[in-house]
This record gives C-alpha cells, structure tokens and sequence, in this order.
C-alpha cells in the first residue's frame, strides 16, 4: 500500500525578511490636516423642447400676426366704404340738382312740334294690331341609349 506522507510546515521566519512599515513622511501629515476646497458639482442645465409645443407656439404667432393682418385690412375696406358712401351720396345729390335743370328748360310742347316736323305720328292716329305667334315646340329630350350611340358615332367618325 501506498504510505501516506507527512506534511510539516516549516517556518521559515527570520529576522529582516518581513515588509517593514514606513513611516509617513511630515509632508503627508500636512497635507491630512489641510482644508482643501470641496469640489461642487454642476447641475445640468437641461431644456427639455417639447416639438408639439414649440410648432404650437409658433402656428399662435403666426395666426395672431395674420389677424393683425386681417384687422388692418378691415379697417382699410371700411375707409373706403364711408369714402364711397360719400360719393354716392353727393352723386345722388348732383343727380336731383341736374334733373331740376332739366325740367325747367325742357319745353314739352317746343319737342312735340319738332317731333311732328320730323315725322311723328300722334299716339290717336296708329292703328293697333296685335299678333299672336303659335307656342313653340320643344324638341324631344334624347334618351339615354340615342345619347351614347351618339357619342360612340362621334367618337369613332
């Protein structure tokens, strides 16, 4: 049978072979005790844009601008409609003045003499005959068949 060996650990110690402890140096004693400034950290500035927001904000500009727009042309149109109210009505006045001129120096029976030497009948003296023409006969509303052989005969002639 196999034997079984026997395991001894030796010490091998001696004096000098371990790592010896340092000391610190004064100068890292000093740097221990210093007070050195604490380091803050800066916040992210983030802005978040939100595109749906940002292209409504810019579709509210745009209309306010264009109402403005609308308000300026409104304001516009109604200037020229009291402009034309104006003139329409200084027209009408002009209108009344110049027909009261005209009756004044026409002279009915001075036109009715003229009138007579050019060869104006009296209204007593024509003879009137009336004439009575035959109701019209309207044409036939083609049917739908004699439409589309018709549109076939021109498209194919």
């Amino acid at each position: 049978m196999a034997q079984r060996t026997d395991i001894r650990y030796v010490k091998y110690y001696t004096d000098g072979s371990a790592a010896r402890k340092l000391k610190p140096a004064v100068i890292l004693e000093t740097l221990k005790t210093i007070k050195l400034p604490k380091v803050k950290k800066q916040k992210k500035l983030t802005i978040a844009v939100d595109p749906v927001a940002f292209a409504a904000l810019g579709m509210a500009v745009m209309m306010t601008v264009l109402i403005a727009f609308g308000m300026v042309q409104l304001r516009a149109t109604q200037a020229q409609v009291q402009t034309m109210t104006a003139y329409v009505s200084d027209l009408q006045d002009d209108n009344i003045i110049l027909q009261e001129q005209y009756v004044q120096k026409c002279d009915l029976k001075d036109i009715e003499k003229t009138a007579l030497a050019l060869g104006m009948v009296p209204k007593a003296q024509v003879e009137h005959v009336s004439v009575r023409l035959p109701e019209s006969v309207t044409p036939e509303e083609p049917t739908a068949w004699e439409r589309f052989t018709t549109f076939l005969t021109g498209l194919f002639a």
